[in-house]
């Protein structure tokens, strides 16, 4: 009789735990990025090996009509299956028509992740999603499994008055000054989200969820949001205080002296044409913020091979 008793609770139990496997969804990656890029090749390179040490498994990257060197840069990383690269063909003539062609290409980078990847960061080549202590995003991103998204404050960094990064050095350990973490752009952010959870993009920086159908999420049928760091609901862009205890985004915007005044100057003045671009960018420069540093070693292995 006892051994009756002891072999119908095994079997439950048994039972019970395939069915919990039966039911929890499987990914082939853990986190990938989709980021929408011109001209980007002097820094492709450094954005995709940083990112993969830090829990990055696969890369969409959307090609919007780049002149320069970046198939010779992607090239080996198409290869080895560890980026998909998408022609974006589409004409970019202002700020809103770029706004409006990154936000397509990303509905189509969540259409590619959903089923694929659990997590899909959407961001920029000059942005860097920097994991505060531990090692990978990803580990970070497991605490927030009954959340569609997570989002992930800038941190806008400047020329760190350098005339240009010295071609022996890595942009991520020469650019090591920041505005003051209250400088206002920090109240933005980019999203790192579920796929399945995402009906379209509202912005590049946010998205719109569907209405909730998964248990683990919360009561039926209640619209979800995206949540910071320190799980506080996020509704809309530039709400809450920016928070940077477990993931800080480095924001190179500028990157250095010699980028900013042959790329970057141009566009702004063409936005902005009576903006002090040199007294626009200084506060960028002011402290120094090292975090990033530590991934330094393996980094600098990585670009090499």
């Amino acid at each position: 009789m006892l051994f009756k008793r002891f072999f119908l609770l095994s079997f439950l139990f048994l039972t019970s735990i395939f069915a919990i496997e039966k039911n929890q969804k499987t990914y082939k990656h853990p986190l990938v990025m989709c980021s929408m890029f011109k001209n980007e090749a002097r820094f492709l390179k450094e954005w995709i090996e940083f990112h993969k040490l830090v829990g990055v498994t696969h890369f969409y990257l959307y090609n919007n009509r780049s002149e320069d060197s970046f198939m010779e840069v992607l090239t080996p990383y198409v290869e080895s299956g560890e980026v998909t690269l998408i022609q974006w063909d589409v004409a970019v003539t202002d700020r809103k028509s770029w706004i409006k062609a990154q936000e397509d290409a990303f509905l189509d980078g969540v259409k590619k992740s959903c089923g694929v990847a659990k997590w899909a960061a959407f961001l920029d080549i000059d942005e860097f999603i920097v994991p505060v202590v531990k090692d990978s995003i990803v580990d970070v991103l497991n605490e927030y499994e009954d959340v569609p998204a997570i989002i992930v404050n800038w941190i806008m960094f400047g020329t760190s008055d350098v005339e240009k990064i010295p071609e022996n050095q890595l942009m991520t350990e020469v650019l090591v000054k920041r505005a003051k973490l209250t400088n206002e752009h920090h109240i933005s952010y980019k999203s790192i989200v579920r796929p399945e959870y995402v009906e379209k993009p509202w912005t590049s920086h946010a998205f719109i969820y569907k209405k909730n159908s998964d248990p683990k999420m919360g009561k039926k049928n209640k619209t979800l949001y995206a949540v910071n760091e320190n799980r506080e609901v996020v509704k809309k862009l530039g709400s809450g205080k920016p928070s940077y205890s477990k993931l800080q985004m480095n924001h190179y915007w500028t990157r250095d002296k010699e980028f900013f005044n042959t790329e970057k100057k141009d566009r702004l003045k063409k936005r902005h044409p009576y903006l002090d671009l040199e007294a626009y960018i200084k506060p960028f420069s002011v402290e120094k913020d090292e975090t990033i540093l530590r991934f330094l070693p393996k980094l600098h292995k990585a670009m090499k091979s």
